[in-house]
């Protein structure tokens, strides 16, 4: 907490450290099988195609933490 400039009172805000990444992945996860049960609805994509596509949407949603993840 300290090496990254944060005031001491957020210190137990997060039980193990893990818990806002822990919340993170059960999101992306989250959004990702909505988005692939709303293709598969669609009927577009199919198979191995809407796998690949729903990686992708979810990789998506990491991109914008990508530089800042380590804080």
């Amino acid at each position: 907490i300290r090496a990254n400039n944060q005031p001491s009172t957020i210190e137990g805000l997060f039980g193990n450290g893990y818990d806002l990444v822990e919340y993170f992945m059960r999101d992306a996860n989250s959004q990702m099988s909505a988005y692939m049960k709303e293709q598969g609805k669609k009927g577009d994509i199919r198979g191995s195609r809407l796998l690949i596509e729903g990686l992708k949407y979810r990789l998506g949603l990491v991109i914008p933490y990508a530089n800042t993840w380590n804080e």
